[in-house]
């Protein structure tokens, strides 16, 4: 994983270096990813996944994913990660949630379900954070449905407001989809199943 000391911390949003310190004390983040608005946490905080989890407790495979900023990242979290993954991460030009095997994530995760999805947000923002705190993020869509009509802030749930400790809005951010990612599952013969278009 990237080391903390080569990032050029002069550079940074303030709000970003906020939302990364409000992370590491154990805070939930509301904040927009490269698809929409979200609620994140990082991996290996049990208290906050806990929290995070009380918003939305079912169906794991469609409301939480967990968020890497790099190829190498995934890795980390999926070491057999296929080549046809890797491939189809660099080239789809949507954002993409893979269903994969959790054998690699904190426990507390990886005991919610055996397939987890995972995302590689390119966003500044959530890449950015995801490099500061030196891990991925666990996250959940500040939507509660399964539409999402609007990713205008006024459009999000007032639980989901109510349950963020940190609300960061960032000016400017590049390659915001406003949409959920493209939730796609490997069969056994390493054939895509799209779960979510």
């Amino acid at each position: 994983m990237v080391q903390i000391n080569s990032i050029d911390f002069q550079n940074i949003d303030p709000k970003i270096l906020a939302a990364a310190s409000a992370l590491k004390e154990g805070k939930i983040v509301l904040i927009q990813t490269q698809t929409v608005w979200s609620l994140i946490c990082l991996l290996d905080d049990e208290k906050s996944i806990e929290r995070l989890l009380s918003f939305k407790r079912d169906n794991f495979h469609f409301n939480y994913e967990c968020l890497v900023n790099s190829i190498e990242q995934f890795k980390h979290y999926v070491p057999d990660l296929s080549p046809r993954v890797e491939t189809l991460l660099s080239f789809h030009s949507r954002p993409l949630s893979i269903l994969l095997a959790a054998d690699h994530l904190p426990e507390q995760i990886g005991d919610l379900s055996s397939k987890i999805a995972f995302r590689l947000d390119n966003s500044v923002g959530i890449s950015t954070i995801i490099q500061l705190v030196n891990q991925g993020l666990w996250a959940t869509s500040a939507f509660i449905g399964a539409e999402i009509k609007s990713n205008a802030f006024d459009s999000i749930d007032e639980s989901a407001k109510a349950l963020a400790d940190e609300i960061v809005e960032l000016k400017n951010s590049k390659n915001i989809t406003g949409e959920e990612a493209v939730l796609v599952e490997l069969d056994e013969e390493d054939n895509l199943e799209f779960l979510r278009e």
